[in-house]
């Protein structure tokens, strides 16, 4: 079984030093906001866009840190936020994918420019997957902060029926077997996974700007069966 890791971008001052916020590129463009807004008021939008989504970005996009006195790494947060294009990476994090040989379309890459330097950053889309037509729900457990249990529902339906006005987190989500030869799922409930092979090449090659998160009310942990 393949174990995956949940990713966020990092927010520890030993990696990118003083800041509330991850290092992100801010990009004003009106394309942008209109890209964020759209699918921000209907997500269903994005999923119809999404096999086409890199044909929608320009040819030419030029973004700056948003942080002042910053510089660029290899993992950074896009502003605003965007439906299914919220990282930046480096040349090298391109690399290790390609290297990786990941197959079908799990990730799209779209290049683009930070402003005062000359070193190439790409737009790392990953493909959301829809809640309803991937998970497990009969196996997937969710924890009711309020009445301090944890649920399991009988099916998207019903959780889409009971979780109404209840604050819950997500944590064990069981994903159908078409997930088994992925290295990348991004999910609705619960963000970007990346698998252990990608992170082992992450480690070794240095890349700085990601966190893994290991606990706390973000944590989910994903099975595949």
């Amino acid at each position: 079984m393949k174990d995956f890791y949940q990713i966020r971008a990092a927010i520890d001052s030993c990696i990118i030093g003083r800041s509330e916020a991850p290092i992100s590129v801010q990009i004003k463009d009106r394309w942008i906001y209109d890209l964020s807004r759209k699918y921000s008021l209907n997500i269903q939008k994005y999923f119809d866009d999404k096999q086409d989504l890199v044909a929608l970005l320009p040819d030419k996009v030029t973004g700056k840190i948003f942080q002042k006195n910053k510089k660029p790494i290899d993992f950074m947060k896009v502003i605003p936020f965007v439906v299914g294009l919220e990282y930046i990476v480096s040349e090298k994090v391109k690399t290790i994918l390609d290297v990786l040989k990941i197959e079908g379309n799990q990730y799209q890459f779209k290049k683009m420019n930070i402003s005062g330097t000359e070193d190439i950053y790409y737009f790392l889309m990953i493909p959301i997957e829809k809640d309803s037509s991937s998970i497990n729900y009969s196996r997937s457990i969710f924890y009711d902060k309020i009445l301090e249990t944890n649920i399991v529902f009988e099916s998207f339906e019903n959780y889409k029926r009971e979780s109404i006005g209840r604050n819950l987190l997500v944590k064990q989500i069981v994903l159908n077997e078409r997930f088994e030869n992925h290295d990348i799922i991004n999910l609705q409930c619960a963000g970007p996974f990346f698998s252990s092979r990608i992170m082992n090449a992450f480690i070794q090659n240095k890349v700085l700007g990601y966190r893994v998160i290991e606990k706390g009310e973000l944590f989910t942990k994903i099975v595949i069966a």
